[in-house]
């Protein structure tokens, strides 16, 4: 009897374990299945995702070639600056070179002119003080004479019709 007993028990220790066990696989297959459901939902969400990647990625290589393409045409602009401007530079030195060599070249001439030609230049100097007196003198004269010709107006004198006031 203790062994009838003994077997029940251990049947019943078997069945309890048996049952416990088909218990925690249909708690495990029910995560198994909610965990595969959520596996699903992230793998329709991530093909959505890539397909809004794959939209995405073909402007983006579109917008990146084309500022490639704007920078190489910027860079070759800023070339052509450079050149421009060493060019300039370049003119402005031989500018800078004509004009020295001609500034140079007038001094000489003048120099030399003025050599040659001082105690003419001195002459036409003397002559044109000479003048320059000569046209202050006839300008104080006519000055006086239209002043006598009003004094002679306000008496009544009158004045010549050749003569003409300034």
């Amino acid at each position: 009897m203790i062994v009838t007993w003994s077997v029940a028990a251990a049947s019943a220790a078997f069945i309890a374990l048996a049952a416990g066990s088909l218990i925690f696989l249909r708690a495990m297959l029910h995560r198994i299945s909610r965990m595969q459901a959520a596996a699903e939902t992230m793998e329709r969400e991530l093909q959505a995702l890539a397909a809004d990647v794959r939209g995405a990625v073909v402007p983006a290589g579109q917008t990146f070639a084309a500022v490639k393409q704007q920078v190489e045409r910027t860079a070759k602009l800023f070339e052509a600056v450079e050149r421009f401007g060493d060019s300039a530079n370049q003119v402005a030195g031989a500018v800078h070179r004509v004009s020295s060599v001609l500034a140079d070249s007038a001094t000489r001439h003048a120099e030399r002119a003025a050599g040659q030609y001082r105690e003419a230049i001195g002459n036409a100097m003397d002559w044109a003080e000479l003048g320059l007196t000569a046209w202050q003198l006839l300008q104080a004269q006519r000055e006086s004479a239209g002043m006598r010709s009003r004094v002679s107006q306000r008496r009544g004198e009158g004045h010549d019709k050749n003569e003409r006031s300034v």
